[in-house]
């Protein structure tokens, strides 16, 4: 059984590849912030402050993964996930 702490880490970095996956894939247009955002977005931003910057997602995927329930909001470039349906942690 893994202990919280090294679950903790393993959901961080896990987010953070996906991150860096995610950005290198989107278009130049896109404005990357490190550490702070891309297009228009704020890492922490919930789901209700995404959809007023971005408006409404093409489509929205919900499910589960070894870190609990989440909610991935898809746009024509982007995808915009939720990890525990909270706020932004990875774009």
């Amino acid at each position: 059984m893994r202990s919280r702490g090294r679950t903790s880490r393993l959901a961080a970095v896990t987010a953070l590849l996906a991150a860096v996956a995610l950005i290198v894939a989107l278009a130049a247009s896109a404005v990357i912030i490190p550490q702070r955002g891309l297009a228009g977005l704020r890492l922490g931003m919930t789901q209700a402050k995404v959809r007023s910057v971005l408006g409404k997602p093409g489509r929205v995927v919900r499910g589960s993964n070894e870190f609990g329930a989440y909610t991935e909001f898809v746009y024509r470039s982007l995808r915009v996930s939720f990890q525990g349906n909270a706020s932004v942690p990875n774009l």
